[in-house]
């Protein structure tokens, strides 16, 4: 009796023992966060050291104007101020007040340099989640081609070995199945390196997450007029409105500039200036229009690819139902079923892919300041 309840006992002890063991380990295996696209930029912006540095920057200025403004005794862009009494103008007069005007230029153009930053940041996560995403997928399908070209090879090695297939036979399969193996290993890297950074974009030492990416598709409504639609973006691009603030300033301050120099040369240098600003600001509007055309040819040349696969991709249904019907009936191997699989699943993942290219193409062509001036994104 005593030997059963100690034996009971001993049972028992175990069972706790081992439930509590993997309690633990139960414990210790946490899940990943899934991010999705509004997540991560969420994180990305708030983590942008970027846009922290603006906000810096625009304290910073905001503190040197108010200075320059008491330097000049209430006077702005050469005006006294009402309620200030008269005062002698300071001999630094007019170099006082291009650095007013300098600087008032410099802090209005701090939104349009924010939505720029923004509008990049958000261009960027997008490219990221959509290159991990289709990696992840190409991960997947090299697996299984990799898997194919094996058989292909056992097949190969065999067949060589019975005399049935010549050793350069062999070599070609043997070739293929290391071409898979090492589009498989780069698909890796790739993929861990697109992890990290978008890692680095939320603040985060090592990529501790999964992410959940997807597009709706729906073909771009067809421009009638691209010149004029460029011409519209290019009026409300902030990199270009940035550009052009500078020019206008340069010129409202041409005098001003002039006056502030001792150089005999001076008011020429400030024409040359002037001219310069110009030449530039033209310069990014003709990029801003190109870059546009460009997209906007990008987009019509993507959705006649992706209608293309579309058909191939029923082509490809049909052929893997006969193969199947074929393989059941012993009149196809089972090789020939997994390979008209596979090329239904590549079709897929390449018309998936397109489709994801497809809305970051139609983001820059909405948003031409994602590619026109560089803006950065950290």
């Amino acid at each position: 009796m005593k030997f059963k309840q100690i034996t009971a006992y001993i049972v028992a002890s175990a069972l706790m023992f081992t439930s509590t063991a993997f309690a633990a380990v139960k414990e210790e295996v946490k899940e990943k966060p899934v991010y999705t696209y509004e997540q991560v930029l969420e994180k990305a912006l708030k983590n942008s050291s970027d846009l922290s540095l603006l906000e810096q920057n625009l304290e910073l200025m905001e503190k040197q104007n108010q200075s320059l403004v008491q330097s000049l005794g209430g006077i702005v862009h050469g005006e006294m101020t009402p309620e200030l009494p008269p005062v002698t103008y300071p001999e630094n007069l007019y170099t006082l007040l291009t650095s007013v005007n300098s600087m008032t230029t410099a802090m209005g153009a701090q939104k349009y340099q924010r939505e720029a930053l923004e509008k990049s940041l958000a261009y960027t996560v997008m490219t990221t989640m959509e290159s991990i995403t289709s990696s992840e997928e190409a991960i997947k399908l090299s697996e299984k081609q990799k898997s194919i070209y094996q058989a292909k090879y056992n097949k190969a090695n065999l067949m060589e070995r019975l005399g049935m297939v010549s050793a350069n036979e062999k070599l070609a399969a043997k070739t293929e199945l290391e071409k898979y193996e090492a589009a498989l290993t780069q698909a890796k890297i790739g993929t861990e390196n697109s992890y990290n950074g978008l890692a680095r974009l939320m603040g985060m030492s090592k990529p501790e997450f999964e992410i959940n990416y997807s597009v709706e598709y729906i073909p771009y409504k067809p421009v009638k007029d691209i010149a004029e639609y460029a011409r519209i973006k290019n009026s409300t691009n902030p990199t270009i409105i940035m550009t052009k603030m500078n020019v206008e300033n340069l010129r409202n301050s041409k005098t001003m500039s002039a006056a502030s120099s001792s150089s005999p040369y001076s008011y020429d240098q400030t024409i040359y200036n002037i001219s310069s600003a110009e030449a530039g600001l033209k310069a990014l509007e003709d990029a801003g229009k190109a870059v546009i055309e460009g997209t906007y040819a990008g987009i019509l040349s993507l959705e006649a690819s992706i209608k293309e696969l579309e058909s191939n991709l029923e082509i490809a249904k049909k052929k893997l139902e006969a193969t199947k019907t074929n393989f059941a009936q012993g009149r196809a191997t089972r090789l020939e079923l997994d390979e008209d699989g596979l090329n239904v699943k590549t079709l897929e993942n390449t018309i998936t892919s397109s489709k994801m290219k497809h809305a970051a193409l139609v983001y820059s062509f909405e948003n031409p300041c994602v590619t026109l001036g560089g803006s950065s994104s950290r």
